[in-house]
């Protein structure tokens, strides 16, 4: 797919979206404990596909950013789901979305 093709469609589903509020089921990993960062690690990790070694180092960073506090988790929780509806490029659309909606809000990924 042509990269501005992608661009354009991810603008496009960030303005159909707005606040990227889910809608239908949800998934939802455990507390925000250490087991519960674990779990959200590896529900990013295989529902989104990740494959290269960038994409685990991405949510590697993502996670540890909510560990930490820094990083509002259900900012994270609500992109995911938004993402994971899309039938292909599931990952690139996650961290693409994730990346504008943090900026918004003053954190840098």
């Amino acid at each position: 797919m042509n990269r501005s093709i992608a661009r354009w469609l991810l603008t496009a589903g960030l303005v159909a979206f707005g606040s990227f509020a889910p809608v239908g089921d949800h998934v939802r990993p455990a507390a925000a404990d250490s087991e519960g960062i674990e779990n959200l690690k590896k529900t990013l990790e295989e529902v989104l596909r990740a494959r290269r070694p960038e994409e685990f180092a991405f949510i590697d960073v993502v996670t540890d950013r909510v560990a930490n506090g820094t990083l509002p988790r259900s900012l994270v929780e609500s992109t995911f789901n938004w993402a994971r509806k899309k039938p292909h490029y599931k990952f690139q659309y996650f961290e693409q979305a994730l990346r504008v909606r943090a900026k918004k809000i003053g954190i840098v990924l």
